[in-house]
């Protein structure tokens, strides 16, 4: 397997409490193994969120310019060409063995990249963010546009920061 980053808008281990709460989850970070035990409860906790999250995707790649062409396997015409994208969805990032991860290290929040296919961010690249990507102007503003969207579905992502997080796939 692959170690890669992702660009999330999310939450670290210091808002995590507030943001379980919003969110209705109880994650357990004691150990890993406590982690999983209840990580299935919580990402079916997790899928009430689903149907918000993707009208703010669809409305965040129409509003960076992105032109629908089957909404339903999220996937539209870009200035490079066609691009199936992966959606927005909640996702924790956690990982003790392979990543070396620490309790400070939890974050919790949506990927706005990806690496088998574009989420948001590396919408040039048709597999996702396997190049360097810069954080310019273009994409702070597609950050704020997934970020006001995201919000008016799930409202505790108003305070989400932008977090580069490093992940095993």
């Amino acid at each position: 397997m692959a170690i890669g980053y992702e660009i999330v808008l999310g939450f670290t281990q210091e808002a995590f409490n507030k943001v379980e709460k919003a969110l209705g989850t109880n994650f357990s970070f004691k150990d890993e193994m406590a982690y999983y035990d209840n990580l299935d409860d919580n990402m079916d906790k997790l899928d009430v969120f689903m149907d918000g999250l993707n009208e703010a995707y669809i409305k965040t790649l129409k509003e960076v310019g992105f032109e629908p062409v089957n909404i339903y396997e999220f996937t539209f015409k870009t200035p490079l060409g066609v691009r199936k994208f992966s959606p927005f969805r909640i996702e924790t990032y956690f990982d003790s063995s392979d990543i070396g991860d620490k309790y400070k290290d939890i974050v919790i929040g949506i990927s706005l990249s990806g690496r088998y296919k574009p989420v948001l961010l590396d919408w040039e690249n048709e597999k996702g963010s396997l190049k360097t990507m810069v954080l310019d102007e273009q994409m702070q503003s597609m950050v704020e546009i997934a970020k006001k969207n995201i919000s008016d579905k799930i409202s505790v992502f108003e305070s989400a920061s932008t977090i580069i997080k490093l992940k095993y796939y």
